[in-house]
This record gives structure tokens, C-alpha cells and sequence, in this order.
């Protein structure tokens, strides 16, 4: 089984980063409640989030996605957790 877990968050005007990650959060959580299955990779995903949201520095990360947004690009922000590690790899990207 793979163990890793990978999100992309789309921060826009009306919904920040952390906006972003806690509406996904909730969707997933409603998603694997309501599934009948064992779903492993929404659980991972709902683990992710829950770390990003927990130890992220997310005024930083705020102001630099609210900077590409005001230059007019598409703030993404990736993140990545493989199931054995303790941190979150967190990428920005601008398209």
C-alpha cells in the first residue's frame, strides 16, 4: 500500500489557504463518514490536512499566496506527506 498522501490547495480571493484546506477538510471528513468502504487514501488525506492545519505557519503562507493572487497568477499549493514522516512537504507554485 502506498502511504503517501497528496493535496493541491487553490487559495483564490474570496477563500484563503487556510479556507482552502479546512472546506477540503470537511468535505473529505463528510465524504468518508457517509462511505460505506474503508477509504485508506481519503483517511490520509483527512490526516494531512489535519497536520497542515495544526503546524503550518499559515500567515506565511497566506501572504505569499495573497501576493501571486494580486500579481494576477493562480496560487497552488501542494502538500505532501508520506505516512512514515513526521513533516509536511509544502510546495507553492504560480500559474
Amino acid at each position: 500500500m502506498n502511504g503517501l498522501a497528496i493535496i493541491e490547495l487553490r487559495p483564490n480571493l474570496d477563500c484563503c489557504i487556510e479556507c482552502s484546506a479546512k472546506k477540503l477538510y470537511w468535505n473529505l471528513v463528510d465524504e468518508y463518514i457517509s462511505s460505506k468502504i474503508d477509504d485508506q487514501n481519503t483517511e490520509r488525506k483527512i490526516e494531512l490536512l489535519e497536520k497542515f492545519l495544526e503546524t503550518a505557519d499559515i500567515g506565511y503562507l497566506r501572504s505569499v499566496t495573497e501576493k501571486i493572487l494580486t500579481d494576477g497568477g493562480q496560487p497552488i499549493v501542494i502538500l505532501k506527506k508520506e505516512s512514515d514522516w513526521d513533516r509536511i512537504d509544502i510546495e507553492i507554485k504560480s500559474v
